[in-house]
């Protein structure tokens, strides 16, 4: 079953962003070596099997290979350290269904985004197998092996008031992800390549994410949390955490963000910046995934005012063309 979500087809959405999702993968594992590899088909494969028997419960046809549920996988793992355990691994992805996805009919409408779910769910439940992160500098372990070595990541840094050093090469190493954090987040410069391939295959979706970022971006500017100028502080806001993952995979999700380019925008803005006042007064070192869950929540809301007043706005054109 295809489902249209205004503009954007989902059928399709979801086989794109099964291709989009594939190159933060490749730079976990080119960072993390094979247990991100390991962990990644663990999420999927158990994503799987949990939507084949979703199905079987809800008396539905069931689908052997769920794209949905592909995503979801990808998503959940791809937020969380290269050190988490499978256990933990499995447990959120285990929220994810039977709490985010299958009480909703276990389909494509939801009104939350699985994934946020789950990782909200996992930073309540253990903040430590959520925000700790191994160092790319030794081989990486689970975070219960005694050969576990911990690393800094750049949420980390900020919430302290720490900066990288001024000057280009702490910048591009910072782009290109070599520091701690979530293993399929870090690397700036491939998610904002990735995201171009999103303008070119889904517009009204990518404004979304164009005014997040700028949102964000210029927040930093004005509000920096470190000492080192202002360049610094949106380098190190935008790469950190899951700023630009979450933006450009959860926020941008058809079912439960509006369709039109307007209502998108602001609608993005609006999430940077409740992302970035989260990131100043929440417990967490990084809280993206409950500002998403928020904005997934109010979406209906964009839809219904921005979609009146739209209508509104034509009817009054129209009867001024008849006088």
């Amino acid at each position: 079953m295809e489902i249209n979500c205004g503009h954007t087809n989902f059928s399709d959405y979801k086989k794109d962003l099964l291709l989009m999702l594939s190159t933060p993968l490749l730079m976990a594992w080119y960072y993390y070596g094979e247990r991100a590899v390991k962990l990644a088909l663990f999420s999927v494969l158990l994503s799987l099997a949990l939507s084949f028997c979703g199905d079987l419960l809800l008396k539905k046809k069931p689908v052997f290979f769920s794209s949905s549920a592909a995503v979801t996988g990808l998503l959940i793992v791809l937020m969380l350290p290269a050190s988490v355990s499978f256990s933990f691994l499995a447990a959120c992805v285990a929220f994810a269904f039977f709490v985010c996805s299958l009480p909703f009919g276990n389909r494509d409408k939801l009104p939350f985004v699985p994934a946020a779910g789950a990782l909200a769910f996992a930073c309540v439940c253990s903040e430590a197998s959520v925000f700790t992160y191994p160092s790319l500098v030794y081989p990486v372990t689970a975070m219960s092996d005694p050969a576990f070595v911990r690393g800094t990541s750049l949420a980390s840094s900020l919430s302290l008031g720490n900066s990288i050093y001024p000057g280009i090469t702490s910048v591009t190493k910072t782009l290109i992800g070599e520091h701690a954090g979530p293993m399929g987040t870090t690397c700036a410069l491939v998610l904002l390549a990735t995201s171009i391939y999103f303008f070119v295959r889904h517009r009204n979706r990518f404004v979304i994410f164009l005014g997040y970022v700028i949102t964000s971006g210029v927040f930093a500017a004005l509000f920096p949390r470190i000492l080192t100028g202002s360049f610094n502080s949106v380098i190190m806001e935008l790469c950190s955490g899951m700023l630009l993952f979450g933006g450009l995979f959860l926020l941008t999700m058809p079912y439960c963000s509006p369709n039109k380019l307007l209502p998108g925008f602001v609608f993005g803005a609006i999430a940077g910046i409740m992302v970035m006042l989260f990131r100043r007064v929440g417990i967490y070192e990084d809280s993206s995934c409950f500002a998403i869950l928020i904005m997934n929540a109010l979406s209906p809301l964009f839809v219904k005012t921005f979609g009146s007043g739209i209508k509104k706005a034509k009817n009054m054109q129209f009867e001024a063309e008849k006088l």
